[in-house]
């Protein structure tokens, strides 16, 4: 209503006002009842064009730049901090290693030395729709490592980031109601009166885009740390709630859904309604709007997706576990078919299905799974042998004893595959 950015405006409207009432020498009136007067090119009108553009350029920088912007970076500066992960800081006791080929193409199975090849969540961008190999959490990263001890030590509340992230995004609500009114006083006063003037039409119109895209960026690498966050929250969660026993433990215990995949679920429940109530990302297209919102949502759920794939290194699987294994993927899954901007995104609906198809690994008896991972009605034909492999290795029964002897069906199983 009556901030800075309203008076930006207010002040750079009167300006032109008074500009075309003293300067202008040669024009014609216009139609519209709200503005009536064109400049014409001619030398008469040299000096009144000049100090339009010049009056227009400085708006575009008062008003974005030194205003809209520094809003923007002050908001970005109340934001959690962005982590930084290394590849180094997975959550290698876990890690059963890859797969190495054979003469004849057939997979030995032996522990590959390089685990650097395995992507730790939070050094690159979320996976797709195919998983290609199973993440791992970055247990050692330090942030994480804090957020745990505090999440240990009951001291850790999610409640005042909720606020940040809030109030960064009614802020861009806001700024983006602004930014309407600024293109409204180019379209409607300023390029009215100079429309005929064709260079100084580009200059002041290239100066519009200019400053528009360096805000827009701003807010998008806001979006960012805001994502990358959600990230490492949610890796810090399932690392504190989770348990080794989660999936390995008696058939009484397997009627529930474990900590982990409850806290998960909930922290991205809160996260998409977030979003879907409140956040608006593109300052001109109401249309863009919908994209960017269901890109963000899509970021989210992929990593709940990586998250929970990556948590399953951590544990051994039997048969009642498996069971209990398949409800954590409802829990989440049911999370996202709640929004009905989730349900627009096939690329989240099939990860998540494949999500179903994989448990099925921990599920089917050994003499079963050569045909389930053989069959090309299934999503599990698409999965690479060595992303079968991490899966079926936590099996309780992939080794016959506490020297981590392979049962004689993991030799055979990926062979001709």
């Amino acid at each position: 209503g009556n901030g800075l950015p309203h008076q930006v405006l207010k002040w750079a409207k009167e300006s032109h006002h008074r500009c075309l009432n003293l300067l202008s020498r040669k024009r014609v009136e216009s139609s519209s009842k709200k503005y009536n007067i064109i400049l014409l090119d001619g030398e008469e009108n040299s000096r009144c064009v000049a100090t339009i553009e010049l009056l227009f350029t400085s708006f575009c920088v008062n008003f974005f730049r030194n205003t809209l912007l520094s809003i923007v970076n002050m908001l970005i500066a109340e934001l959690p901090v962005l982590p930084k992960f290394k590849q180094n800081e997975g959550a290698k006791l876990f890690n059963v290693g890859g797969l190495e080929k054979n003469a004849d193409d057939t997979y030995s199975g032996r522990k590959s030395p390089n685990e650097q090849e395995v992507r730790v969540i939070g050094c690159a961008d979320t996976m797709g729709i195919l998983p290609i190999q199973v993440p791992l959490l970055a247990a050692n990263n330090p942030y994480i490592k804090c957020v745990i001890n505090k999440m240990n030590n009951e001291s850790y509340s999610f409640e005042r980031t909720w606020e940040k992230m809030t109030l960064f995004f009614s802020a861009i609500q806001a700024i983006k109601l602004q930014v309407k009114k600024a293109l409204s006083y180019w379209k409607n006063e300023v390029f009215v009166s100079i429309r005929n003037i064709v260079d100084v039409v580009t200059t002041c119109q290239n100066k519009l885009e200019n400053e528009m895209k360096s805000l827009e960026e701003r807010i998008s690498y806001g979006l960012k740390r805001i994502i990358g966050h959600i990230g490492a929250e949610m890796q810090a969660m399932v690392l504190c709630y989770q348990s080794k026993n989660d999936y390995n433990s008696s058939d009484a215990q397997m009627h529930t859904s474990s900590k982990s995949s409850l806290e998960l679920a909930k922290f991205l429940k809160q996260f998409l309604y977030l979003v879907n109530e409140q956040c608006i990302f593109s300052c001109t297209d109401d249309d863009t709007d919908d994209v960017c919102k269901m890109t963000m949502m899509a970021h989210a759920c992929l990593c709940a997706r990586d998250v929970t794939l990556a948590s399953w290194r951590r544990v051994k699987i039997s048969l009642p576990g498996s069971i209990k294994l398949m409800r954590d993927v409802d829990t989440i899954s049911s999370v996202i078919n709640d929004f009905p901007y989730c349900r627009k995104l096939p690329a989240v609906l099939l990860a998540w299905e494949y999500m179903r198809e994989i448990v099925q690994l921990f599920i089917v008896q050994p003499e079963s799974l050569a045909s389930l991972i053989r069959d090309e009605d299934r999503n599990l034909s698409d999965l690479g042998n060595q992303f079968i492999y991490e899966c079926i290795s936590r099996r309780a029964d992939f080794t016959t004893n506490v020297l981590g002897t392979k049962a004689a069906w993991v030799r055979t199983l990926l062979e001709n595959r």
